[in-house]
């Protein structure tokens, strides 16, 4: 229509909604990150699905902790996304189905200061940000079936790169 519309509950102050993320499977959702205040006032983040037929918004990572930065795989059978605290990040992959992420099957990619993870558009490749030393580096890890194959490789050695921008992929 033109006319902008709020499809997303912030809650105020504690960062607002962030990395919004359309399923590949399925255009009608998204996943994003939902920041909110525990009851210690500190700040978490959990996943959200939302269908923006309904307007039904799913968690699909716990309240606790700081859950973000969702990435799909092309398909749309897999996600990747962080997992931090405020020493480290984790870097985890998962099967998506049924409108659920399936967590009891979820595996550790990498861990460390990690930012940004993305699917190359064919599926083989996850790439993303890690801290080396006093900058980020590009990290690329190759998948079979879906799923890492293999240790991370790091791409480039540079000084004075940021992760605050998805990383993207062109054919």
């Amino acid at each position: 229509t033109g006319t902008p519309t709020q499809v997303t509950a912030p809650c105020l102050g504690a960062g607002g909604d962030a990395d919004p993320r359309f399923d590949p499977a399925h255009p009608n959702r998204l996943v994003y990150t939902e920041f909110h205040y525990l009851a210690n006032s500190s700040i978490a983040s959990r996943l959200v699905l939302l269908n923006l037929n309904t307007g039904i918004r799913t968690p699909i990572t716990p309240y606790s902790g700081r859950n973000m930065q969702a990435a799909w795989q092309p398909d749309g059978q897999h996600m990747a996304w962080l997992g931090s605290s405020d020493q480290s990040t984790t870097l985890y992959e998962a099967p998506f189905s049924r409108g659920s992420l399936h967590k009891k099957l979820r595996r550790i990619v990498d861990s460390g200061m990690i930012s940004q993870p993305e699917f190359s558009p064919d599926g083989r490749h996850l790439i993303y940000f890690k801290l080396i030393g006093n900058a980020f580096q590009a990290f690329e890890v190759n998948l079979k079936n879906g799923w890492p194959a293999g240790r991370p490789m790091q791409l480039l050695t540079q000084s004075g790169v940021t992760a605050s921008a998805p990383l993207i992929w062109i054919r």
